[in-house]
């Protein structure tokens, strides 16, 4: 026989010790999402991989198999989301403004919108 011990569902003991274990697991899990999501490399991180799995894109494909690929893949991406909504919810709108591309500073003479005229409408230089 093997020295494993055997897992008795109907044995209280047995089932608080797996409970135990599992809720520690958990929170450990929880304090190491929290501590990827506090700093700004971990919240690029989870965004590239969100973006990755293509969450807020169709999954369909050409064919059956391909739908089902990005089916897979977009599953992946909404754990990943269901996870920072359950441990960091805050998190998520701060990685979404660092995702955001910079807005290119204007120059003080132009708005970008510059004017331009056809010939016709070009005083005469007279």
């Amino acid at each position: 026989m093997s020295d494993i011990p055997s897992y008795d569902a109907s044995n209280v003991s047995h089932v608080r010790t797996r409970e135990k274990r599992a809720r520690r697991a958990r929170q450990r899990y929880d304090a190491d999402f929290r501590w990827l999501m506090a700093d700004a490399r971990g919240r690029r991180l989870v965004w590239h991989w969100l973006t990755a799995a293509r969450i807020y894109e169709s999954s369909m494909g050409p064919s059956p198999e391909a739908t089902a690929f990005n089916e897979g893949r977009r599953n992946a991406g909404l754990v990943l989301l269901a996870d920072v909504n359950r441990i960091c919810p805050a998190d998520y709108a701060t990685m979404m403004v660092e995702a955001q591309p910079q807005a290119q500073p204007q120059s003080s003479d132009s708005n970008g919108d510059e004017d331009v005229k056809s010939d016709a409408e070009q005083p005469d230089a007279e």
